[in-house]
């Protein structure tokens, strides 16, 4: 969560990546998406902190919250992902 309000406030995120790559950083739109994402990890950890400690046999309500936190997240950084690496083509005009 701090790395996510320290991109907001700067207006980029920085994630590095393995090897001889660069990286990716996010600026505008896709900031905002992997922000969400990760706001929906942190929910999906806490809703996880809070069934360990409900006495009351509701799991199966916790794992299906679980899974919506868990399911937009992943979704939010596959959309942020490519939607990045659309704007980071450039193409060759040929004339």
């Amino acid at each position: 969560m701090c790395y996510a309000f320290y991109g907001y406030q700067h207006g980029e995120l920085y994630l590095p990546s393995k090897g001889s790559s660069d990286g990716t950083t996010f600026t505008g739109v896709t900031l905002n998406l992997i922000i969400t994402s990760m706001v929906l990890g942190s929910l999906s950890l806490f809703v996880v902190v809070l069934d360990h400690y409900d006495k009351r046999n509701n799991e199966h309500k916790y794992k299906f919250v679980n899974r919506i936190f868990m399911g937009g997240g992943i979704l939010l950084i596959v959309i942020a992902f490519i939607i990045e690496f659309n704007n980071s083509i450039t193409y060759q005009v040929v004339g």
